[in-house]
């Protein structure tokens, strides 16, 4: 998915500037109408789509709102291909969320630049919303995985995903002094009675498993805990 591009364009013309441009880095699916731009989504995932806003059966923003309403869709960059470029059409545009505008007729060299930029963007955004760091840890947070970081590396923690929560819980609101009872309550719900000493237990195996970091979750006696990284 990471070098697969969906061009939306119905003049040949364009499409072979496209490919000549863009192909020998990705793979492209061109599609020269709505209809066929539906089926290669109803397949497939991409890392961008690259879309002509006039189609021979239909607009562009139509099938915009399409992708950005499929959960598959819903993060891919989009960029809008056009001859037309008044400041309302550039502001219809952003306003439905696309991430860029290129105007036709367009220079290959730019075109690269501003699939390019807009891919790693999507990328970092997703790698950072996949992964937590602060401090010595990392979470990954797809598959409930810790990772401690020594001085010259990381190794992989076996946590429970109970243990998980409560240690991103804590890390997530660095310097912030929790109750036993705030912790449950964020993890748990209010509805469901659980001890809160039972956070005790949870902590004590937490700190022995994140050894030797765990300091960096303090005990504030007669209250709860803090998760503290300078």
């Amino acid at each position: 998915m990471e070098n697969r591009l969906l061009v939306v364009e119905d003049l040949p013309e364009y499409r072979s500037l496209i490919k000549m441009s863009l192909g020998y880095k990705y793979t492209i699916d061109f599609a020269e109408s709505m209809v066929g731009a539906r089926e290669f989504l109803k397949l497939n995932s991409y890392a961008l789509i690259l879309l002509d806003v006039l189609l021979p059966d239909g607009s562009g923003l139509d099938l915009c709102r399409e992708a950005q309403a499929e959960p598959r869709h819903v993060d891919t960059p989009i960029i809008f291909l056009t001859a037309r470029n008044t400041i309302s059409d550039k502001v219809i545009g952003y306003s439905m969320g696309i991430d860029d505008y290129v105007v036709k007729p367009f220079d290959p060299a730019e075109l690269v630049a501003r699939v390019d930029l807009r891919i790693l963007k999507s990328l970092k955004k997703k790698h950072s919303e996949e992964n937590f760091k602060k401090g010595p840890l990392r979470f990954e947070l797809n598959g409930f995985r810790l990772f401690v970081k020594d001085s010259i590396s990381e190794k992989k923690v076996d946590v429970t995903p109970l243990e998980f929560k409560i240690l991103l819980k804590l890390a997530q609101n660095n310097n912030r002094i929790f109750s036993r009872q705030q912790i449950l309550d964020s993890i748990w719900g209010n509805d469901i009675y659980i001890d809160d000493r039972s956070i005790d237990r949870h902590i004590s195996s937490i700190r022995k498993k994140i050894e030797p970091h765990q300091k960096v979750i303090k005990t504030i006696s007669g209250i709860g805990y803090e998760f503290k990284v300078v």
